[in-house]
């Protein structure tokens, strides 16, 4: 079987470059773990899920191309910034001999469960409480991000409420790995000084999850069973902060039913502002296409969009190197909600905002233009990157991706901004 192992993640990015030149580590996310060998077993709906189980994390032989044909192969939540295609390979990783020397080279202090893939899954309790085990054993901590981690077997036991047709594939997928209380699970993230974060949306974005029984209102409940354990759990709120709280629930957004929860229980809850990917999700989040939402009119010409919101004139979104669209604003629902408190995590407008993962005190604000430029490294037999094309565009900068002094510069060694033009930074 394939080993847990370590990956980067964004604190490899999320960097800030002081006015001495220095750079100071902002993001925790240094060290990340997922427990699937490749895909998310969010993408996979509930009627095929036993399908998958039984045949090891696969589809029966010779049918993924028909799901393909069918529709039914890619249910990834609609935001997914990995942007997954489901090849319908879901295997669990283990922990293993592999996994505990990552621990020892590393020392890791902190460590992300769920990068890229749902970790929290019943499929993968085997390896989660192996691996909390190993954490355990280090004195690492953990930032725990999920959709579907129930609040022990119970919590399992209620998808059936809220799966699609009453399916009770999670239910009995969690007896059969004889899933612990959820008593005895907060016990454990307790003793590593773990944050757990769920991740609250859009039903309507997210089908694989929602079909299986995770929709958000059952993650909503689980939380506030952890938050009443003492465990520091967190409700990650992705929404639209450009626009009201009101018409996000009437987008579907969870936002309102969240911040019921935190005046009820007390529940921590923390914003991460959605990125928009697609023409689809911009229609659905927003009701206005990607070119809409990133004009902001140009030589004196109104922009496309309309707003009653105090924008001053500024378009709602703009637009990351990647073709991503990122807020461009607060909305005064969520400026007031910001200056309350509440944390934070993600670019909005000119300032990068980080709060920690609510894994200490600690808040961040700073602007957007003091991250440091990151040339990554081009991959044998891949076609090089808009950041490689543009380097070799400028030989000063190219000279720094040599060998200095035998020794090889590192993926966060800052450039020169002044080296680069407006329009090879649009490549960035």
């Amino acid at each position: 079987m394939v080993a847990v192992t370590f990956s980067k993640g964004k604190a490899e990015f999320v960097k800030r470059k002081m006015p001495d030149g220095t750079v100071q580590d902002v993001c925790l996310c240094a060290h990340n773990v997922d427990f699937s060998v490749n895909w998310c077993i969010a993408q996979v709906p509930v009627h095929l899920l036993d399908e998958v189980i039984h045949h090891k994390g696969g589809y029966a032989p010779g049918k993924l191309t028909d799901y393909i044909k069918q529709g039914v192969s890619d249910n990834r939540c609609t935001y997914c910034y990995d942007k997954r295609v489901n090849h319908g390979k879901v295997t669990p990783r283990e922990v293993n001999q592999r996994t505990r020397e990552e621990f020892e080279t590393k020392k890791p202090e902190i460590i992300r469960i769920g990068k890229s893939t749902e970790s929290g899954h019943p499929y993968y309790y085997p390896v989660l409480i192996d691996f909390l085990n190993l954490c355990r054993e280090f004195k690492t901590r953990v930032i725990f991000t999920t959709k579907a981690f129930p609040f022990g077997l119970q919590g399992a036991l209620e998808t059936t409420d809220f799966a699609e047709k009453r399916n009770d594939s999670i239910a009995r997928l969690a007896k059969s790995v004889n899933m612990a209380s959820g008593e005895e699970l907060a016990e454990r993230l307790i003793g590593i000084n773990a944050t757990l974060l769920y991740s609250v949306s859009n039903d309507s974005f997210e089908y694989g999850m929602v079909s299986q029984g995770f929709t958000n209102q059952w993650r909503i409940n689980q939380a506030v069973k952890y938050h009443s354990q003492k465990v520091n759990t967190s409700l990650t709120i992705v929404c639209d902060v450009t626009q009201s709280i009101d018409e996000n629930d009437k987008r579907g957004f969870a936002l309102k039913r969240g911040l019921e929860e935190r005046d009820k229980t007390g529940i921590n809850i923390r914003i991460l502002p959605i990125r928009i990917n697609s023409d689809e999700l911009a229609l659905k989040v927003t009701g206005k296409n990607m070119r809409i939402l990133r004009d902001h009119g140009h030589h004196g010409t109104k922009p496309l969009f309309e707003t009653d919101s105090p924008s001053n004139g500024l378009a709602p979104y703009k637009r990351r190197g990647n073709n991503e669209l990122f807020a461009g604003y607060f909305h005064s629902d969520f400026q007031n909600l910001f200056d309350s408190g509440i944390g934070v995590c993600g670019a909005v407008g000119d300032y990068e905002h980080c709060d920690k993962c609510l894994l200490c005190p600690e808040k961040v604000r700073f602007p957007l233009k003091d991250i440091p430029k990151i040339i990554y490294d081009q991959k044998p037999g891949k076609r090089p990157s808009a950041e490689g094309r543009a380097l070799r565009k400028h030989p000063k900068l190219f000279t720094l991706r040599k060998k200095k002094g035998g020794e090889e510069l590192k993926r966060h060694d800052v450039f020169d901004e002044n080296e680069i033009t407006t329009k090879d930074e649009e490549l960035f």
